[in-house]
């Protein structure tokens, strides 16, 4: 009898083998500029991440019969950041089994951009590649010519406190849907046709209320001295 039950245990312990990694972005503090050259320092950044999420069943190291299902977004983790602090960004996590250590159940979630957001500065994305090679002092990649007119990513164009403060306003409101599609999410890279989940915890809710809070109130005191000037 205890054979049997310890035959089993080994047989459990097989099929419920764990599969859990994660790995990190580089650590390495982006010095954010503004696009006159100079650094941005004590201004809080806003720092929105994306994640990419699919679900998969592989059997045989992959070269069997399996299942993945079709790619899910969201937004979760959003965080606060100030110039040349280090950085700290989840890159990919894998949570699952790997039944017989040859098969593969479970889901991964992967940073695909993050979208940075600063007053007075026009928002702008960094794609998981440009944060992964950090590599920003020479000239733009090939891969990367579609984001070249932006070049180098940590670079911010100054804009005026009105374009701003309606900028804001509506990166708050999207924010505040708990899921997002068609043409509220093509400016951040999605076809219209997906669908953008806004996962974000009770904690996540008050940090964003306290960044748009102080950031609305500053963008609407400077945009009242704007004005009657």
């Amino acid at each position: 009898m205890l054979e049997s039950y310890i035959l089993l245990f080994i047989l459990m312990i097989l099929i419920l083998w764990p599969a859990l990694s994660t790995d990190y972005i580089d650590s390495t503090p982006i010095h954010f500029k503004g696009s006159d050259s100079k650094s941005i320092k004590e201004i809080d950044i806003l720092v929105v991440p994306f994640f990419s999420k699919r679900t998969l069943f592989a059997t045989l190291g992959g070269h069997g019969p399996g299942y993945e299902q079709e790619y899910k977004f969201h937004i979760s983790s959003p965080f606060l950041y100030h110039s040349g602090e280090p950085l700290n960004i989840l890159k990919m996590q894998t949570r699952g089994i790997s039944p017989f250590f040859i098969n593969y159940l479970g889901s991964t979630d992967q940073l695909m951009r993050i979208l940075v957001i600063c007053p007075e500065y026009q928002t702008r994305l960094i794609s998981e590649y440009e944060l992964s090679s950090r590599d920003w002092d020479r000239e733009c990649p090939y891969v990367l010519r579609e984001y070249c007119k932006n070049w180098p990513p940590h670079k911010l164009i100054r804009i005026d406190s009105v374009t701003s403060l309606h900028e804001i306003k509506r990166i708050e409101s999207l924010l505040e849907e708990a899921e997002l599609t068609g043409s509220q999410i093509k400016a951040w890279g999605f076809a219209e046709d997906k669908r953008l989940q806004v996962q974000l915890t009770v904690d996540d809710r008050e940090l964003l209320n306290q960044f748009f809070t102080r950031a609305l109130k500053k963008l609407s005191k400077n945009t009242d001295l704007q004005e009657s000037g």
